[in-house]
């Protein structure tokens, strides 16, 4: 404003000395300008004050989820119990280090394969996988299928068969459903 109201004065001034009119309406035109790039300069502030601010906010909301994926991935594959994390299709999208020391596979061999490459084909007969469970092909064999989780056969990367105890749980991650198989 202050600099305006100079302008204005100094304006007023080149009219009360020259008599000139449209030097008058120029100079008011720069002030009332120069005024109006003070409040927009104002404003700009704001602006650039919120966005640094939310830009802060994003900077943090993303060290924490680092730090959280972090801290997961280390309970994750810290756990005593294997844990396979399986699609809807029957896709591994996730194991721990238990399961690959006990199936003896590395786990990038793993990501993207199917979860039969874990079962004996003598153990996938007569079942499929549907919806994040083993089920039957022939409709009404469900009991048949939870006698058998209970002493289920896993093969190894070797070709060793081995007798192993599952649970399945569904879990929902990202609007879709997976199904967490603990070993």
């Amino acid at each position: 404003l202050g600099i305006g109201n100079n302008l204005l004065v100094t304006a007023t001034r080149l009219k009360t000395n020259y008599g000139d009119t449209n030097l008058f309406i120029l100079a008011s035109a720069i002030a009332l300008l120069i005024l109006m790039m003070g409040i927009s300069g104002y404003k700009l502030r704001q602006y650039i004050a919120k966005r640094d601010a939310l830009l802060e906010e994003v900077k943090q909301a993303n060290h924490f989820l680092t730090e959280s994926e972090s801290r997961f991935k280390l309970i994750f594959d810290s756990s005593p119990v294997g844990m396979i994390l399986v699609d809807s299709d029957g896709s591994v999208i996730g194991v721990n280090q238990f399961i690959c020391h006990l199936f003896g596979y590395d786990e990038p061999s793993l990501i993207d394969q199917s979860i039969d490459i874990l079962v004996p084909a003598e153990s996938r007969e007569g079942y499929k996988w549907e919806r994040g469970q083993y089920r039957p092909i022939n409709a009404g064999d469900d009991n048949i299928l939870m006698e058998k989780l209970d002493a289920f056969s896993g093969l190894c990367a070797n070709g060793d068969v081995i007798s192993v105890q599952i649970a399945l749980a569904p879990i929902k991650l990202q609007s879709r459903w997976h199904t967490l198989v603990s070993v």
